[in-house]
């Protein structure tokens, strides 16, 4: 004690440490390059990244969060499978043991919803997408899949389907996307193509599908009998199970009157092949000489659908 210090140069220590980036973007299965900066990195150097609430590295690197990566020459290489922010980083400075960046976060923006979505044709509607990191500047485009067998595929240098690429409307919290949808034709399972912000292209989900819908007939006439069960089968594209269906009569102005039992109610789709063949059956209770269909894809508002038409005639 009391001593003054010495140097002693023959004893000497490594500083190890990362002073870049502090935030990282990337998009889920798109290979992305990251370079840090600091002291000590080496091409032995490892790095994964953890979920936020991570308070330590267990030093095995979830492949959903990207996996365990080599740095060679400052950088490398993620492609986490999965979507989320605020993931932090752990590094590995050569056989030092792993250390944990709190305040070196990632997100990581993927599209993780709905599996199934529907646009009616002529119909102005708001389409809603939900995942991680949606930005209002952000654009989209639903494109044709390639189907082999079981195994669809996703060409996003496709022209979008509708003929123009589509700007997110509005976000909220980063998790939900509203886009405003009309398109003049009907489709049967496009595929979405995100352009998320900061990408330089678009990124392919061939699980996020949209269905163009409308009802093509039957063209002829229903004839129904007052009274008893009538079959229908309507055709068309986007039928489902579940969707509802009634009739107005050709006085009526629109879908908004609602259903009327006379004409035998609100009916559902009980069956529904490949969503182009829709069965349905309706009880008419009373006599009309033209009535009109509404038609309500998966909860959607009704549409009125004047060249499929009833005719109910009285029991003889």
């Amino acid at each position: 004690a009391g001593e003054p210090p010495v140097l002693l140069a023959s004893i000497t220590g490594d500083v190890y440490g990362l002073t870049k980036p502090t935030f990282s973007r990337l998009v889920a299965r798109v290979p992305t390059v990251i370079t840090f900066d600091g002291r000590g990195i080496s091409d032995s150097d490892l790095a994964y990244w953890v979920e936020p609430d991570a308070v330590a590295c267990g030093g095995i690197g979830s492949a959903a969060l990207g996996g365990v990566q080599m740095v060679q020459d400052f950088q490398a290489s993620f492609a986490p499978l999965t979507g989320g922010v605020g993931r932090k980083l752990c590094y590995k400075f050569g056989d030092e043991p792993y250390a944990l960046y709190d305040a070196f976060t990632a997100d990581v923006l993927s599209v993780t919803g709905p599996a199934f979505s529907i646009a009616v044709v002529d119909v102005k509607r708001t389409v809603e997408l939900t995942g991680f990191g949606l930005n209002e500047t952000d654009t989209l485009k639903w494109v044709p899949l390639s189907i082999n067998g079981s195994v669809a595929s996703i060409d996003c240098s496709q022209i979008p389907f509708g003929g123009s690429e589509l700007p997110v409307d509005s976000v909220v919290n980063g998790t939900q996307a509203s886009v405003s949808v009309d398109f003049s034709t009907a489709a049967d399972g496009l595929g979405l193509c995100y352009k998320h912000v900061g990408a330089d292209s678009f990124s392919g989900y061939t699980g996020r599908r949209l269905w163009v819908a409308e009802i093509t007939g039957p063209t002829a006439t229903v004839n129904a009998v007052a009274g008893l069960a009538q079959r229908v089968t309507f055709t068309g594209v986007g039928l489902r199970r579940g969707d509802e269906a009634f009739w107005i009569s050709n006085d009526a102005a629109s879908c908004d009157v609602g259903a009327s039992e006379d004409l035998g109610g609100m009916f559902l789709i009980t069956n529904a092949a490949v969503n182009t063949l829709g069965a349905a059956t309706f009880t008419p209770q009373a006599t009309s000489e033209g009535a009109r269909l509404c038609y309500a894809f998966q909860g959607q508002p009704p549409v009125l659908y004047d060249t499929v038409m009833l005719r109910v005639i009285g029991v003889t």
